[in-house]
């Protein structure tokens, strides 16, 4: 789960802030500071994956603030939005701090959840898409793991768990498919109640035969009525 750090010392700004950042993306902890000096020891001891920082602070300056921030390894790149009714200090911090955006007030409710929207989804999973994951399986007590760009597709067959790689078939103990998926990222998709599919192998889906092909593979997936609606919808022109 990413953390991000709201430095704001007005109370119902800052959780007016939270509450939006929490309806955009709900797989976040949110994390918030009154003063420059509560953020910084926030920061210190703890990893944020994007800060939004008020240019006027109690104690101290947001900029001032950003600048040590910015000495910590771990916060070199880290995306960081200002929030400012000063014209002239929001753009000393896209150049001094390397701003990601900013935010000047007053502002439409609809420009912050877009700002949000950039920072929560779009570049939140931009850089996990540039993460390698893997899937840690258990077999009373040897771990294995498995890629996660290298799984084809899961299948719930005799009541265990049948992950299906591009180089191998690995039989997994009994759990449920729905526990299952949890364990994995949005690249894969259900399909059918014993069926999750890797989005990235399907080659070719047949809502009329209710059958998807695959990358490189003779079998042929089986869609699940009650799935056919949706695939429906997430591949409309894509496949």
């Amino acid at each position: 789960m990413r953390n991000i750090l709201i430095v704001e010392d007005n109370l119902q700004q800052r959780e007016y802030f939270a509450k939006i950042a929490l309806e955009i993306n709900q797989n976040i902890k949110v994390k918030t500071a009154a003063s420059a000096k509560e953020a910084f020891k926030i920061a210190k001891e703890n990893d944020i994956d994007a800060f939004f920082i008020d240019i006027r602070l109690v104690d101290d300056n947001g900029i001032k603030l950003a600048k040590k921030l910015r000495c910590f390894q771990k916060y070199k790149f880290t995306p960081m939005i200002f929030i400012t009714a000063l014209p002239t200090k929001e753009m000393e911090a896209f150049h001094d701090i390397h701003a990601y955006d900013y935010l000047i007030k007053p502002f439409k409710k609809s420009v912050l959840e877009q700002i949000m929207r950039n920072i929560l989804i779009d570049y939140f999973e931009s850089i996990d898409d540039q993460q390698e994951k893997y899937l840690i399986l258990d077999f009373k007590g040897i771990k294995q793991k498995i890629s996660l760009s290298n799984i084809c597709y899961i299948e719930y067959r005799y009541r265990k768990i049948v992950i299906v790689t591009q180089y191998e078939e690995i039989i997994y103990k009994h759990i449920s498919i729905k526990k299952f998926i949890t364990q994995l990222d949005r690249r894969f998709i259900q399909v059918h109640q014993s069926f999750v599919v890797n989005k990235e192998f399907i080659e070719k889906i047949d809502l009329r035969q209710k059958e998807i092909a695959l990358l490189k593979r003779k079998e042929r997936i089986p869609i699940g009525t009650n799935y056919k609606k949706k695939i429906g919808e997430i591949f409309d022109g894509d496949i």
